[in-house]
């Protein structure tokens, strides 16, 4: 920063130029602390924050800058360096200020000083939940088995893919202050659940010149809408996340030789753009793909493809993503849904994780790697909780037994990387069957079983209860009680599994993974959290709706996918509505077994046994409710 002030032509840009390769290179042969006094360094650092400080005002004395300037080369000089130097006065002509309007300079130049007066222990644990979660992670991460990063020349090329339709790429003004009919708006609501981080938004907003509240929409109205966009699901966070891959490689190897393409599929483009980005989207008439690499002012169009015949031939996002795969390069490709968001930390990473290619875990070499989800809207509320629980449950636990030991994966989608040839000499990466496969995130075969085997749930609740209506009508039930009180042992088997039809042993997965991670006291705590906030339910619904729309899929045919948007839910639905959408999968349901339960506890002697009669009809009543 100290160069950037100084005239290039000068002598002394020359010297200090000279002075930090000295210290670059004394880091770089380990030899710092013999060649510099450590004592120097709070005289140093001192001197360092009265420069930063006179440079941060808004009337800046050249003067004032040159004796600073000249103060801290002289302790650097005479006191850090050990050895006798001969010093020199400086500065007087060769000091060129900064232009006022010079923004990334003067932002540095606060961040620096920033980073210098804080007294903050090293010790202190950050305060928001998902920096520390961040944190623990990426520590925990270290000690895996995981392969040697190469050097970036011998790195494998990957290209990120993203399909895109018509999300949000950035949330307006009108979109931040409009409020519902419980007068919330999306700003509020946000200012609301991330209190911390507004007002660290508040405190940086201050030091880069804000004086006034106001400014925050006439000054600072494109950073509002930035912070506000990177939390939701916006394709400006997608981009952002994705982006940090090109930044941790640059950081690890210090070469910008190198660059990987985050390839953005889009039937309808947006309005923003990125440098380094490159943008895939088809014109309607004629059928055409456009390939475009965005630069500094403006897109390129690099060249267009007419494709052979109409694109949706199946679900929208398969397709999608089946088409822009001839536009990605390299060897892999990751997929990426428009509502994810990666990190730095972890961007740190992919040349190890790339590197799991050339390892031999059986007969052949992988062809997909699993990559963890994390599903950041988790925090936002109690039904984004477990459905961040629920994908944890198949995208994490579930994928890593059918990867290891069973060796049956198919893929799941997101954001897994492919081996891009291996997958392009075999029709793509999604399925190209339409109306029956709605999720484009699971093969054909495993969506199939899966949705089956929810579909056996209900079924067997159904067989049970009319199995048990038939018993109670017939007789049958009153001759087999009569001869079942010196029975002891059916009343053992019943309190052995009332604890099974409690659940709580297919929460034991979950319960040992958030064990591993966060400790048993905190994965037991959340357990009892998730029950009281009524978890069960949101499953049980979510089962049902699963259950009628596959039978009707299979009966009938038409099953669509509902759009939900990917805004935040600010809002409550009528009864009206929700009756109208779910009356054929669920209110029905609901009454037909409330009417064979309540038919049931009339005639059934088992009534009477209070213990036995819950046991057994317990669950029932709970799918009524």
């Amino acid at each position: 920063m100290t160069l950037t002030i100084l005239d290039v032509q000068s002598g002394e840009h020359s010297i200090l130029t000279s002075l930090f390769l000295e210290i670059n290179h004394s880091i770089e042969i380990e030899r710092f602390s013999k060649t510099f006094n450590m004592n120097v360094l709070p005289q140093i650092h001192i001197k360092l924050i009265k420069l930063l400080q006179i440079l941060n005002k808004p009337k800046k004395d050249a003067n004032q800058v040159i004796n600073s300037l000249q103060t801290l080369y002289e302790a650097s000089v005479r006191d850090f360096i050990k050895g006798e130097r001969t010093i020199e006065q400086l500065f007087g002509n060769a000091v060129k200020l900064s232009d006022p309007g010079d923004e990334k300079f003067y932002r540095q130049a606060r961040r620096l000083l920033t980073i210098l007066i804080s007294r903050n222990s090293i010790q202190n644990i950050p305060a928001n939940i998902q920096a520390r979660r961040r944190l623990a992670f990426f520590s925990n991460s270290l000690f895996m088995n995981m392969p040697h990063a190469p050097q970036l020349e011998r790195m494998m090329a990957f290209s990120v893919l993203t399909p895109y339709y018509n999300e949000e790429v950035l949330y307006s003004k009108e979109q931040l202050v409009t409020e519902n009919e419980d007068g919330i708006s999306i700003l509020y609501y946000l200012q609301t659940i991330y209190d911390d981080e507004w007002k660290n938004f508040i405190e940086r907003m201050r030091r880069e010149g804000m004086v006034k509240d106001e400014e925050i929409w006439t000054t600072k109205k494109e950073e509002l809408r930035l912070w506000a966009s990177y939390r939701g699901q916006t394709l400006s966070r997608t981009v952002r996340g994705m982006m940090y891959y090109s930044r941790a490689l640059k950081l690890l190897t210090f070469l910008d030789s190198a660059s990987e393409i985050d390839i953005k599929s889009a039937q309808e483009l947006g309005s923003t753009t990125r440098a380094s980005l490159s943008s895939f989207y088809l014109e309607k008439s004629p059928s055409q793909g456009l390939f475009f690499q965005g630069n500094e002012q403006h897109e390129v169009e690099i060249y267009r493809v007419k494709l052979p015949g109409p694109l949706k031939i199946g679900e929208d996002k398969p397709e999608n993503q089946n088409h822009a795969l001839i536009y990605t390069r390299g060897d892999s490709v990751q997929t990426i849904d428009m509502n994810q968001d990666s990190y730095f930390e972890e961007a740190l990473k992919v040349r190890n994780l790339l590197e799991e290619y050339g390892v031999n875990y059986g007969i052949r070499k992988p062809t997909i790697l699993g990559v963890r989800e994390h599903v950041f809207m988790g925090s936002v509320s109690s039904l984004a909780w477990f459905m961040s629980a629920q994908e944890t449950s198949f995208v994490t636990l579930g994928q890593r037994v059918l990867a290891n030991p069973l060796k049956i994966r198919l893929h799941y989608g997101h954001p897994d990387i492919f081996d891009r040839f291996w997958f392009l000499a075999r029709g793509g990466l999604s399925k190209a069957s339409r109306v029956i496969n709605i999720s484009e995130d699971i093969f054909f075969w495993l969506q199939l079983y899966f949705a089956r085997s929810t579909m056996m749930v209900i079924l067997t609740v159904y067989a049970f209860l009319l199995g048990r209506l038939y018993l109670v009508l017939s007789g049958i039930e009153d001759a087999a009680l009569a001869d079942s009180h010196t029975n002891k042992a059916l009343g053992a088997i019943l309190n052995q599994q009332f604890i099974f039809q409690l659940g709580l042993f297919p929460a034991l997965p979950m319960i040992m993974e958030n064990s591993i991670e966060h400790g048993f006291l905190e994965a037991i705590w959340d357990l009892l959290t998730m029950q009281l906030q009524l978890s069960y339910v949101f499953y049980t619904f979510s089962m049902g709706t699963s259950t009628h729309f596959f039978g009707r899929t299979v009966f009938h045919g038409g099953a669509k996918y509902r759009a939900t948007g990917r805004g935040f839910v600010v809002q409550h639905k009528s009864f009206s509505e929700n009756y109208r959408l779910y009356s054929r999968s669920h209110f029905i349901k609901a009454i037909e077994l409330d009417l064979i339960l309540t038919i049931y506890a009339s005639y059934s002697p088992l009534a009477k046994d209070t213990f036995v009669y819950i046991a057994m009809t317990v669950s029932s009543w709970f799918l009524v409710l």
